[in-house]
């Protein structure tokens, strides 16, 4: 049997732990494992039939291929074109997980909307994304991801979106793009997957907007969105409460008063984006702000904790680049009363490591941050470039030792990182009694 000769699938599975019965097991090979080891377990916990490259000794239907990789893409682009729903496809350095999350809140008002679980933005997660796909869903809300070249180019050719937001492009992921003007560039390679008479959702806030214009089709058209500059869609009297954000929304019909359950003016840009995206699939201005005002805030992103001795610890722990940093330290400075960072390296920036870390360092003084404290190889650079009460730490236990003796009302400390810091166990540490995780 070949993959072409597939017309008809219920579910396709990676992953025999969470397999079901009538699921097509597609025997994947990492760096660690050959999901060939896997197709007689997948055979015991039912599927019907396996997707591989070599023969397997099994009774179940084989359907061969060259690369079991793209045949997964193969299957998700069949899946893709058997629907005739929007499809929106979200890329950028930051925001995108929290764009992608105010999005779908925006289209559940309008109707059932498939949306990217988690962070599952790679090119084994967009296919896995597009392959739960079916006739009820009304609208797609799928991130797209990449730290290497192609990578968005070929999940963007998979998902061939109906609008196409770009957030935005920074130092991340350096050590496979050389710079920010690398970012950029595998960036816009989700508009090569554009729809012939799509929509670019651009942000004209952003350095490469003109770059991006640049690359649309004649058929194709965009929308822009910015706090800063001349847009489409932007926002105006913006003002941050803890946990809440409330701004002015703009688009070309109407304006709309917005509260956000999320802090920062990044989380605006993001607000922005979703509203453009859901402006470009005729969403009314009165579902925008309530998915907006309902939406969940993502995990480790910028939410404020009770922490112990009644101060406050915001929890920003899940990654960390230098844009995303800057915004964070802003929101921090917000608060009353002693501020208190509390940082982990970043990760992945290449020949700029140190450069990024040093820099991190002037910001945060400059902001005029109270006390620094460290953990991880990088951020020594940050310590010395501070200049000020700055401390670095072995171990989370010396760290969280050492900043515990400082909370008490009045004291807010922000902790990021990136996730080889695992930075939210101190997070945890911190938190009172009972402290919402």
């Amino acid at each position: 049997m070949n993959l072409s000769d597939i017309e008809n699938f219920q579910a396709i599975s990676i992953d025999t732990r969470t397999l079901q019965p009538g699921d097509i097991f597609v025997a994947l090979n990492g760096n660690n494992f050959d999901g060939h080891d896997f197709v007689e377990e997948a055979e015991r916990k039912g599927a019907i039939a396996a997707v591989v490259s070599r023969d397997v000794n099994c009774n179940l239907t084989l359907i061969k291929t060259d690369n079991t990789f793209y045949a997964l893409g193969r299957l998700a682009a069949l899946r893709r074109q058997q629907v005739t729903i929007p499809v929106i496809a979200i890329t950028g350095s930051c925001g995108k997980t929290t764009t992608k999350t105010m999005l779908a809140s925006i289209l559940n008002i309008c109707g059932n909307t498939l949306m990217t679980q988690e962070n599952l933005n790679n090119n084994i997660g967009v296919p896995l994304t597009l392959l739960r796909l079916t006739p009820e869903h009304d609208f797609a809300v799928i991130e797209i991801g990449a730290n290497q070249v192609e990578e968005i180019a070929y999940s963007a050719e998979l998902t061939h979106p109906n609008v196409a937001v770009i957030t935005n492009a920074a130092p991340v992921h350096l050590q496979g793009f050389s710079n920010v003007d690398g970012v950029a560039k595998v960036k816009a390679d989700i508009l090569q997957g554009l729809a012939e008479d799509g929509i670019a959702l651009l942000n004209a806030d952003d350095e490469y907007f003109d770059y991006w214009r640049s690359l649309l089709k004649e058929k194709q058209n965009y929308l822009s969105f910015a706090i800063h500059h001349k847009a489409n869609i932007t926002a105006t009297n913006i003002t941050n409460v803890q946990n809440t954000t409330s701004f002015i929304l703009h688009t070309p019909l109407n304006e709309q008063s917005i509260q956000l359950p999320v802090i920062g003016e990044h989380n605006v840009m993001n607000a922005l984006a979703a509203a453009a995206a859901a402006f470009a699939v005729k969403t009314s201005l009165s579902a925008i702000k309530i998915g907006l005002e309902t939406m969940q805030p993502v995990t480790r992103r910028m939410l404020y904790k009770s922490g112990r001795n009644h101060s406050i610890i915001i929890d920003d722990s899940y990654n960390a680049n230098p844009r995303s940093m800057d915004a964070a330290m802003r929101v921090l400075m917000q608060n009353p009363g002693k501020k208190i960072l509390v940082v982990g390296d970043m990760a992945e920036l290449g020949d700029l490591t140190e450069q990024y870390h040093c820099e991190l360092g002037v910001k945060a003084r400059t902001l005029g941050i109270d006390q620094l404290y460290a953990i991880g190889k990088y951020t020594l650079f940050t310590v010395e470039t501070f200049r000020g009460k700055a401390y670095h730490f072995k171990t989370h236990n010396e760290l969280i030792a050492a900043v515990s003796d400082l909370l008490e009302p009045q004291v807010t400390v922000l902790i990021k990182g990136s996730k080889v810091n695992r930075m939210w166990e101190i997070v945890d540490a911190l938190l009172e009694t009972g402290g919402n995780k």
